[in-house]
């Protein structure tokens, strides 16, 4: 089982979606050209390996993901990765935008990463600010896929990213401008 474990709106179904590509080989990005749907029940809408499982990380105890196996963690550990988060929270309709949400949410989540560091855990990190850089996204991909003994196909992750980022665009562009 490969377990990827990250916060609200830290892209996890993205990450999810990306190595289930390279295991089931199913390609399914168009669907971020569906820009009407609302953003989470359209993340609903792919065809996930059974392999992979995803969690948010307040929905889990530490000793529960330090007992994961093939774990992938999406940090937000810097200024860059909490601004993108507070970004996407202008567009894509969750709590997070709440403050009294998003703190106490983030504090568990760094908790989280640094329990799993005290422990000495294995575990593969991606920081939210890597899957908005092209360049960054394919070279962390790419040491992603060793860690986890998949197939590395760079075109097809570089096509995946691409509409990924696109639609983030699309929607942040589409949302009133009371909220940006």
């Amino acid at each position: 089982m490969i377990n990827i474990v990250y916060i609200v709106l830290g892209g996890g179904q993205f990450i999810a979606q990306t190595i289930s590509s390279a295991i089931d080989k199913k390609k399914q990005w168009d669907l971020y050209e569906k820009n009407n749907l609302n953003w989470l029940h359209r993340e609903s809408l792919f065809d996930l390996d059974t392999t992979i499982r995803t969690v948010c990380s307040q929905e889990v105890y530490f000793e529960e993901v330090r007992e994961m196996e093939n774990l992938v963690l999406i940090t937000c550990n810097d200024k860059e990765d909490i601004k993108i988060l507070k970004r996407r929270s202008r567009y894509i309709e969750t709590n997070m935008e709440k403050t009294f949400v998003f703190e106490p949410r983030l504090k568990y989540h760094r908790e989280l990463y640094n329990h799993l560091i005290d422990k000495e855990k294995d575990f593969f990190q991606l920081s939210v600010s890597d899957l908005w850089n092209s360049k960054s996204f394919l070279d962390r991909m790419k040491e992603c896929m060793f860690f986890l003994q998949l197939p590395f196909d760079e075109n097809e992750l570089r096509y995946g990213h691409k509409k990924w980022i696109l639609s983030n665009l699309t929607h942040e562009k589409n949302t009133k401008g009371d909220k940006l």
